[in-house]
């Protein structure tokens, strides 16, 4: 007995069964014993003569199988290695289609030949209309096959496994629009391929192949979702595998995050109209692959010219592509600190708020060169874990912005495409839903207040050969408000040009007083470089609201000085690439700062 002389992969409703029933209507092609056989997929665990024995040999014919799970579960490179090792003289040959009418499809099958009744109770477009980040915990039935419908379709990562171990000569890609739209021309690709005669058939021409989905209507809003779900990753399968032509429409265009809005939904509108887009200017733009990486190694550079950080202390992406995971231990250490904190501001009648930055692989995943998932990332698992383990702990004392952030991206640039910081429209989405948790008036003038902007290189883009640069914004919001107090760091950083000292950072404190603010309270807030102790980020936004603002650079907080202090509102405001590391609640930031600047003055010396 012999195997398969031909493979087809996949995809499920890809037109699998069209392309099998064409290549067995050949005079020199026997069909196995059945179409689908899974056995690299399924069936890994029996025998290879058991797999064998679905095939006849005969001389002058050929044979194979078509078994779209070999493809569909290919998540990593098992099954084409499993391929490879036990049938490594069979040709490979994978039929894809437009992932929407691919999902369309599928939700269809699962409805009329699966029967499964919650999904024909809700409807085509109550499915595909649910959140697809929640699908991917699959806590219920309709998520569990949302979630297989939606993974189906995503082709590039897939398709990357085969064809690292497969070469070309082994691994044909076809579209189903080729076999529908010109049946005869592509056959004769696929028996050209085959080293067969070449033969025709007027089984060809019959659509009894198509699934019908043209019939199937979705609403717009719906398509376009699924657009922005698929067009990145099926742009990057079609690019790879050299499958991309000049007629495909702009479906598989990428978003962008665009300059100005035309509606004021979530309450954002004009003023956010100020912001200036995220770009890179054209004069200065430097052309490079995707895939390249930092000169240090930090940095890689995604789809059209987005910087992501990749390295470093933090290695954020371990997290993004499931190496790493953040574990019970150091959840449990953050559940017992936020408990402590909400405790410690209880007993003094102060209202706490943890505030959660997310990365910019949690937002804008689409963008990155590689596999990831922002489910794997810390701030999803963590808080996943925190509503589990302590709802009301969770839905008290978290602000996690990212839905919010998510819902608005592709109206609004979010982050800067060279820097892992947020810009304006980024830093003020937060403040609105920090405003609403602490029922606080906003200041809506914020968008209006004055602004630098340059071509920049920023912190991502210094790190390249020759720099890259972006176009770039900054606001100074100190209009009402005043600094009435900066610690030693701040005025020896100002005094010897040091303000980006990353040494110098943590421990920074500042103090803006606002004698015309609408709120007339006190806030304290522990951040990062998303709140910044200058005044063109968070840290200014929030000056310009309330009476009296503290901002200390540090993630872990100085209840000594909170408890001087006597806020009416503590933040703690946190980067999710930090999250690994839990703060704590014994800083001293008098300390700190003595024993810093003390020791950067005798390195210096």
């Amino acid at each position: 007995m012999r195997g398969p002389d031909f493979i087809i992969i996949g995809t499920m409703k890809g037109g699998t069964t069209a392309l099998y029933d064409f290549i067995c209507a050949h005079d020199h092609v026997l069909p196995a014993s059945q179409k689908e056989i899974h056995y690299f997929s399924l069936y890994p665990y029996k025998s290879i003569e058991w797999y064998h024995q679905h095939f006849t040999e005969k001389d002058g014919a050929i044979t194979g199988e078509a078994s779209p799970t070999y493809f569909d579960m290919a998540t990593t490179i098992v099954i084409p290695k499993l391929i490879e090792a036990q049938d490594n003289r069979a040709k490979l040959i994978l039929m894809v289609r437009d992932p929407i009418e691919r999902a369309i499809s599928h939700y269809l099958h699962l409805c009329t030949v699966n029967k499964i009744a919650s999904l024909r109770k809700i409807g085509m477009n109550s499915f595909f209309d649910r959140d697809f980040e929640c699908a991917l915990a699959q806590s219920s039935e309709v998520e569990v096959y949302l979630n297989q419908v939606l993974s189906f379709g995503l082709y590039y990562r897939k398709y990357m496994n085969f064809s690292s171990v497969f070469p070309q000569d082994k691994l044909l890609v076809l579209r189903n629009e080729w076999l529908l739209g010109q049946p005869q021309k592509t056959m004769d690709m696929v028996f050209d391929y085959l080293q067969l005669p070449q033969f025709s058939s007027p089984q060809f021409a019959r659509l009894k192949y198509s699934a019908g989905t043209s019939e199937a209507r979705l609403a717009p809003k719906i398509r376009a979702k699924l657009e922005r779900f698929y067009s990145k990753d099926y742009d990057r399968f079609l690019t790879a595998s050299k499958t991309k032509v000049a007629t495909d429409t702009a479906y598989v265009s990428r978003p962008t995050a665009k300059q100005e809005s035309t509606s004021g939904q979530d309450n954002i509108g004009s003023h956010v109209n100020a912001a200036v887009a995220i770009k890179n200017t054209p004069a200065t733009e430097p052309v490079i692959s995707e895939s390249t990486r930092s000169i240090d190694n930090s940095v890689a550079v995604g789809h059209d010219g987005w910087l992501f950080l990749i390295g470093g202390r933090n290695t954020p992406l371990e997290y993004f592509n499931g190496s790493q995971s953040l574990d019970d231990q150091t959840i449990d250490s953050w559940r017992k600190l936020l408990q402590e904190r909400a405790a410690l501001c209880s007993s003094n009648g102060i209202r706490f708020a943890q505030l959660f930055v997310p990365d910019k692989l949690s937002i804008y995943p689409e963008y990155f060169c590689e596999y990831v998932n922002p489910a794997f990332g810390p701030l999803s698992r963590l808080g996943n874990k925190l509503m589990q383990l302590d709802r009301e702990l969770y839905d008290s004392h978290v602000i996690n912005p990212t839905g919010f952030l998510k819902k608005n991206r592709d109206n609004y640039p979010i982050y800067w495409k060279t820097d892992s910081h947020w810009g304006f429209t980024g830093c003020f989405l937060t403040y609105q839903l920090l405003c609403a948790y602490l029922g606080l008036q906003q200041n809506v003038d914020l968008g209006s207040r004055p602004r630098t902007e340059k071509v920049a290189t920023m912190d991502f883009g210094s790190k390249f050969a020759p720099p890259l640069t972006e176009l770039v914004s900054y606001y100074n919001f100190i209009k009402d408000s005043r600094r009435v107090y900066a610690n030693d760091i701040v005025r020896f950083k100002e005094a010897n040009a040091l303000q980006n000292e990353v040494g110098l950072h943590v421990g920074s404190n500042v103090v803006y007083a606002n004698d015309n603010a609408q709120n007339k309270v006190k806030i304290v807030l522990f951040g990062t470089s998303y709140s910044e102790y200058r005044p063109h980020l968070l840290t200014g936004m929030l000056a310009e609201t309330v009476s009296e603002l503290h901002f200390v650079w540090c993630t872990s907080i100085d209840f000594d000085y909170v408890n001087r202090e006597k806020p009416d509102f503590l933040i703690a405001e946190i980067a999710e690439r930090f999250i690994p590391t839990c703060p704590s609640n014994s800083f001293s930031l008098e300390r700190y700062s003595d024993d810093i600047l003390q020791r950067f003055r005798n390195e210096g010396a």
